[in-house]
């Protein structure tokens, strides 16, 4: 789907008409008008408004990702966790789908992990469950790192220099987490 397919959706899920639209976006209805037909393309700061009001990445209305959240973007900012609350069930329903397609080796991964998370959020100790979560989210953003790293950038370095650079950014995001868990192990709620 293109942007102008994909902002029309958005704009009629909330039923909402153009005019809503741009008096709630701040953008002009002209400027709507012409996104929806496919004669031009926001700019940076009309994208960044529609964004902000649909609550989507900037990708999800590029028609680049079917995935309207970019967990990347929001890691810092708390805005996964407002997602996940008002729409856990889907995000559940989406795990569950995906995990039907998985092959056995994955699905024993994705499961272990799961079940990990399911006992980090049981735990009752509130100091204990924060670091858990933390450190659980520190090796996943890590892994994820390196692997995207690893597979995606560098393509043209020889693969020892590949390593090389991958361990790097690697260790930058190990320290990025450690001092962002403690942060939060000396705020006095926790």
């Amino acid at each position: 789907m293109e942007l102008a397919q994909i902002l029309k959706k958005l704009r009629k899920e909330r039923k909402m008409t153009q005019k809503e639209l741009a008096a709630a976006t701040g953008i002009s209805f002209h400027a709507i008008n012409s996104y929806e037909s496919g004669r031009r393309e926001p700019n940076s700061k009309a994208m960044a408004a529609l964004e902000e009001f649909f609550n989507v990445s900037g990708a999800y209305l590029r028609g680049e990702t079917q995935d309207p959240i970019d967990i990347l973007q929001w890691r810092n900012d708390g805005g996964i966790t407002e997602y996940l609350k008002n729409n856990l069930s889907d995000f559940l329903v989406d795990i569950q789908t995906r995990m039907e397609v998985l092959p056995d080796r994955e699905l024993k991964f994705a499961s272990d992990i799961l079940v990990l998370l399911h006992g980090y959020l049981k735990e009752n100790n509130k100091k204990e469950q924060t670091l858990r979560l933390c450190f659980a989210g520190l090796s996943m953003s890590v892994s994820d790192s390196f692997i995207n790293s690893y597979l995606y950038s560098w393509q043209d370095l020889p693969t020892d220099e590949r390593i090389k650079t991958t361990k790097k950014m690697a260790l930058e995001s190990y320290k990025e987490i450690l001092d962002d868990i403690s942060e939060q192990l000396q705020k006095d709620d926790i």
